[in-house]
């Protein structure tokens, strides 16, 4: 028993030696769990949207004002978004100029069904400059197992530079 105790005791002061000298650990299990909620961002930039039909005349711009996706008659463009399992939706930010159309949604994978999260909303400004739109979400858990999620931009006129999903998360990993 005495051995077992010495043991036991050097085994702890090695560990707190490593503990003080700054040294990397690591303590492994299944589930890492933070104790409060963490902040996460999905940034999607233009260049990850594709157009939804094959009738509009639409560019991408790589020198005015960042990377742009602009449309000169209305058009949409979507992108698939790839957000934690378990995380929580807060909002969707959106930069553009003159006028935006945006959904959040997911789909049902089992049979399609769409679900709109927050709200179809247009922003409009007509000052000629780049603009944030900023579209909050009740706070929805994200359940990657069971839904794919996306985001759908329409412009009559204008450019889109970029989104931002935000979200909490209290555990690592997908």
């Amino acid at each position: 028993m005495r051995n077992r105790n010495i043991a036991f005791f050097a085994a702890g002061g090695f560990v707190a030696a490593l503990f003080l000298a700054g040294a990397a650990h690591a303590i492994t299990d299944t589930v890492f769990k933070y104790s409060t909620p963490q902040v996460g961002h999905f940034t999607v930039d233009a260049l990850g949207f594709s157009p939804d039909s094959n009738g509009v005349q639409y560019g991408t711009d790589w020198t005015s004002g960042g990377k742009t996706t602009s449309a000169q008659s209305f058009g949409c463009f979507n992108t698939a978004v790839d957000l934690p399992n378990g995380a929580r939706l807060k909002g969707l930010d959106i930069w553009y100029k003159t006028q935006v159309r945006v959904q959040f949604l997911r789909h049902k994978l089992s049979d399609g069904t769409l679900h709109l999260i927050g709200s179809d909303i247009t922003f409009t400004d007509g000052s000629g400059t780049r603009q944030l739109g900023k579209m909050a979400f009740a706070s929805e858990l994200v359940d990657s197992a069971n839904y794919s999620y996306g985001i759908g931009v329409c412009l009559t006129s204008g450019s889109f530079y970029a989104a931002r999903v935000d979200y909490t998360y209290t555990t690592a990993g997908n």
